[in-house]
């Protein structure tokens, strides 16, 4: 059994999800219960998909099969644990490092990539401190956020719930922490009314 699209899939199981909303009894749902019933199609949606797609050659040559990485991307999705300063790509942090003179250890994008490949906590926390070097101003910070979301909303990923670590900044840069949140902040209200994508923000200030 296949499907002619994802849209209609979601379209199938979102109906079908309100149809069950409007008969339960009359009862009200708050916001927040309605926004688990809309996610719940979503995990519906990705169980049905295991249960009538058979990932073999001969399925996706057949006319109207789902294309499984396209059905995945185009998806609603939330994103629960990410953090802002991880999400910073290569050529960003480049860029930022030149513009404050900070020496990163490669300056190419295919030498951070490489750099950026995980070998233990000690290197991961080497990256995270690097990045947090040339996060230098609240223009930086909004510039990262922004990215950010732009890439979130190309995944389609509605909600992202993110760590950001104003701290860092704060000790090293003598950023303010206030200048920092107001600066993703702007990056919300933008990537809300500009992508259609949402984010919550956990600060996180280490103990050391």
């Amino acid at each position: 059994m296949t499907f002619n699209s994802p849209e209609m899939i979601i379209q199938d199981i979102r109906a079908k999800v309100e149809a069950q909303r409007s008969a339960s009894r009359g009862q009200v749902l708050s916001n927040r219960s309605s926004t688990c019933v809309s996610w719940s199609a979503d995990l519906l949606l990705c169980t049905l998909v295991r249960a009538t797609i058979r990932l073999d050659p001969e399925n996706k040559e057949r006319e109207g099969a789902v294309d499984l990485k396209h059905f995945i991307t185009q998806m609603p999705k939330v994103e629960l644990h990410v953090h802002l300063e991880g999400s910073v790509q290569p050529q960003t942090l480049l860029d930022l490092a030149h513009s404050h003179r900070v020496v990163l250890p490669a300056n190419d994008v295919e030498g951070l990539r490489q750099w950026y490949a995980f070998r233990d906590f000690e290197h991961f926390i080497d990256i995270y401190m690097a990045i947090s070097a040339c996060l230098q101003t609240e223009e930086d910070i909004e510039l990262i956020a922004r990215e950010f979301l732009i890439g979130q909303a190309r995944q389609h990923i509605l909600y992202s719930e993110v760590t950001f670590t104003p701290y860092n900044q704060l000790l090293n840069n003598h950023l303010n922490m206030r200048e920092q949140i107001d600066a993703v902040n702007r990056a919300r209200r933008w990537a809300e009314r500009e992508l259609g994508v949402r984010m919550g923000i956990i600060t996180d200030i280490p103990r050391q």
